[in-house]
């Protein structure tokens, strides 16, 4: 992970039971402070959606909450249910436009 040594990004302070029990803004090379600190593992999350209470497993170095996986930002899962509905709605007034445009020249 020698990519991540260079920024700060947010980081899941993990404890002995898995659980996340911190989440702190620092620099990734720091991490290993943090677990002389006493806690099981340092985890750079970057803008995934983790919670204090969420679970990480350390062998698939995932983190899941009581929905499941976490696999995103909320915001992010927001944006793409609103550029579905917006997809739904562009599709549905293209379909009227057709309809009565060919309502239209069948009445000519």
């Amino acid at each position: 992970m020698s990519e991540l040594v260079n920024y700060a990004t947010n980081i899941a302070l993990v404890g002995d039971n898995n659980r996340v029990v911190n989440i702190i803004w620092g620099m990734f090379y720091n991490t290993d402070e943090y677990e002389r600190w006493g806690y099981a593992a340092a985890v750079p999350i970057g803008d995934l959606g983790v919670q204090i209470g969420d679970l990480y497993d350390d062998e698939t170095g995932k983190f899941y909450n009581s929905e499941g996986e976490i696999i995103k930002m909320t915001a992010e899962i927001l944006n793409e249910e609103i550029d579905a509905l917006d997809e739904f709605i562009i599709n549905a007034l293209y379909e009227e436009i057709i309809e009565n445009a060919e309502d239209e020249l069948n009445a000519l």
